[in-house]
């Protein structure tokens, strides 16, 4: 695909380029380019991200075909958990190139970080609409249709990718607040169903994990059925 405005793809190379996780983000610009994970730090260090960007958006034709390249740029990662939210970060800087680039992962610091960086050109956010539904009763559900252990451990990877390796962090969250949290920042269940797919495949039991997804939206069906309200229920 061609560059049409150099000036905001000068932008957002800046942004990847000065990253304080830019060593990883070349690590899976140079991969996606070569198809070779490369480890020496030194060389990574030399590497200018302008080069392998400009390659990257030329040689992909949409920002979905970009996503679809990242996710199967992670299954081939012996950590796929590390590089979740760089993944995120790549995707949400390079896909504002693309013209049918409709959704951004608004939540996430780099992405951000990132608008900050373009007041010229702010990129437009999709914001999503709180749905009412009764958190205890979906607790119920989910422990009633699901594994609410891996449950979390999904919503957790979803929701903070920068977290997950840290299993210290997953039992911070309480499986209340974070389907509260999921279920608002993603209020289509078409989406929901494709993002916990993602998770499944990235997580080492697939088996296991994908039955609990299963559960998960057999549990959340009624919630998404419920016409969306301006105000979402919370727990007392």
């Amino acid at each position: 695909m061609n560059i049409i405005n150099r000036d905001i793809f000068d932008q957002i190379v800046a942004y990847l380029e000065h990253h304080d996780d830019s060593l990883k983000i070349k690590k899976m610009l140079y991969c996606l380019c070569t198809g070779r994970w490369e480890r020496n730090k030194d060389f990574l260090d030399s590497i200018n991200c302008y080069h392998f960007a400009e390659y990257v958006v030329k040689e992909i034709d949409t920002h979905e075909q970009l996503k679809e390249k990242l996710f199967t740029l992670l299954k081939s990662v012996n950590k796929p958990q590390e590089y979740v939210g760089i993944a995120k970060i790549i995707y949400s800087a390079l896909g504002q190139i693309y013209p049918d680039f409709h959704r951004l992962y608004s939540n996430d610091l780099g992405a951000q970080q990132l608008r900050a960086t373009q007041p010229s050109e702010p990129v437009p956010e999709v914001k999503s609409t709180a749905i009412e539904f009764d958190a205890f009763e979906l607790r119920q559900k989910v422990m009633s249709y699901s594994n609410p252990l891996r449950v979390k451990t999904m919503l957790h990877m979803i929701l903070h990718p920068e977290e997950f390796l840290d299993s210290r962090k997953i039992n911070q969250h309480l499986l209340d607040a974070l389907l509260i949290e999921f279920i608002n920042k993603y209020p289509k269940i078409q989406e929901v169903e494709e993002l916990l797919s993602e998770a499944v495949e990235l997580l080492d039991d697939v088996e296991e994990y994908g039955k609990a997804a299963t559960g998960l939206i057999q549990s959340l069906m009624t919630v998404y059925s419920v016409s969306t309200k301006p105000v979402g229920m919370a727990l007392a």
